[in-house]
């Protein structure tokens, strides 16, 4: 099991990186909760953290250490949405290969990911390179629509869609042997022993969501350990 430090804010302080003045204090403490509640290994890799209350145009960003989010959608989404966005800062800032390998097909942008960097056995699953998937990939292997515009969304789309709707993906995993490969995939290399922190409340009836982020779940029922097989 992975340990976690305490989520209690009256025993431990709040994350610095979530403790900041110009962010509300109750998003600052949905930040802390959920981001305690996610494996801890990659937690260093997140150094900025920001809250946009200026209506953005984009709910959500996210790179390598920096996350930003808009603090006007309601606090189930803005759960979801931090999540998502983390699953970059896992992909991106702290699944990497060293520095002295050879290039890969996948780039992120002008910067090429290295072809050690552990991403790259998600990224295969569905996609050619960065740009393109690969022959015979249909909607269905994909957690949500968005997941099919490019190898770093399908990373954090189903990251997001693990923790939050792990009984549908489940579900779907068991008919699709694309979706069951990248659930495996999941569970060995980010969560190796999943507690169950989020009952995903959508039900799947075999069209595919377009945003995991827009699905609704219950936070935080009785925790459950996941076995991932």
């Amino acid at each position: 099991m992975i340990k976690r430090p305490s989520v209690n804010s009256s025993q431990t302080a709040l994350l610095p990186v979530v403790n900041q003045e110009d962010i509300l204090m109750k998003h600052r403490h949905l930040a802390d909760e959920v981001l305690r509640s996610l494996p801890w290994q990659c937690q260093t890799s997140l150094k900025n953290f920001y809250v946009r209350y200026d209506n953005p145009s984009r709910r959500g960003l996210a790179g390598k250490n920096t996350i930003i989010l808009d603090g006007s959608v309601p606090d189930e989404e803005f759960r979801a949405l931090l999540i998502h966005e983390f699953g970059h800062i896992t992909d991106l800032g702290c699944l990497q290969g060293g520095s002295a390998s050879s290039a890969s097909n996948f780039k992120d942008g002008s910067e090429t990911i290295k072809i050690d960097d552990l991403s790259i056995g998600f990224y295969s699953i569905s996609w050619a390179d960065s740009k393109h998937q690969k022959t015979g990939s249909k909607d269905g292997d994909f957690v949500s629509g968005y997941a099919e515009w490019d190898p770093f969304e399908d990373f954090a789309e189903t990251y997001a869609y693990f923790v939050l709707q792990n009984q549908s993906f489940r579900q779907r995993a068991r008919s699709n042997h694309v979706l069951a490969e990248k659930y495996r995939w999941m569970g060995k290399n980010i969560f190796p022993s999943f507690e169950l922190i989020a009952q995903g409340e959508y039900s799947w009836d075999g069209n595919v969501p377009w945003d995991t982020t827009k699905l609704s779940y219950e936070w935080k029922p009785e925790k459950t350990e996941v076995a991932v097989k």
